[in-house]
């Protein structure tokens, strides 16, 4: 086991420490979401501050508690090939909690979200083509414009997700494909639409938490 990309070993019973300092669950579990806190041993793995999922586990962690030494397997979200994984322990990544999420870009595994579940888009909106313009002449003559909107926004829009089709390839194929997981919704307006989960765009299943983000979004905005 390395430490960081060096050659500097390290022991179970430091990992376990490690383990614990990161807030380690009680028990590892696939879903569960995670980030890096270091940078992978490997030149093409994540690096420190990604976020990812967990999408297997070893049979040690059916016994062992969530800070011990034990091996499961991740998927960073950047990735869009969804059959990548990366050979992880608990003294490199720490779990996201509840009040963490939305706030690292795609917080949300839309391969094993249930159906019918409601979630939030934490969406910039730009205004340029409904904004009106107001005139007025102040009392030195003056011609001023308002507009009543500003030129961007963030805004919190609510989805349901309705429909997952997942495709799957048997044996070989001699022309350029995609097998995508493509997804169906229901919007706030009652439409249903196709959705394709942008891995820069920030998702939650906590509307108070997406409206906290957009809140902070929009004063960013005010301030540049």
């Amino acid at each position: 086991m390395k430490r960081h990309s060096g050659s500097e070993t390290i022991g179970r019973r430091e990992q376990e420490r490690f383990g614990m300092m990161n807030n380690a669950p009680e028990k590892w579990q696939v879903g569960q979401r995670v980030m890096w806190i270091r940078d992978s041993s490997d030149s093409w793995g994540p690096s420190a501050g990604e976020t990812g999922v967990v999408v297997e586990l070893s049979k040690e962690c059916e016994n062992r508690a969530g800070y011990e030494y034990q091996v499961f397997w991740c998927r960073p979200d950047s990735y869009r090939d969804k059959t990548a994984r990366f050979w992880t322990t608990p003294d490199n990544v720490r779990i996201i909690t509840e009040q963490e999420q939305g706030r690292f870009g795609t917080m949300i595994d839309f391969e094993t979200l249930p159906i019918d579940t409601v979630f939030y888009h934490v969406y910039k909106k730009c205004n340029s083509f409904t904004k009106n313009r107001y005139t007025f002449v102040d009392e030195d003559g003056n011609t001023w414009h308002r507009y009543d909107k500003p030129a961007f926004e963030y805004v919190v829009l609510e989805y349901k997700l309705i429909g997952r089709l997942k495709k799957v390839l048997e044996g070989q194929w001699n022309t350029d494909y995609e097998l995508d997981t493509e997804y169906l919704i229901d919007t706030e307006s009652w439409r249903t639409e196709d959705f394709f989960p942008d891995e820069n765009a920030f998702y939650t299943l906590n509307r108070a938490e997406a409206e906290a983000i957009a809140e902070q979004k929009n004063k960013e905005l005010n301030d540049e």
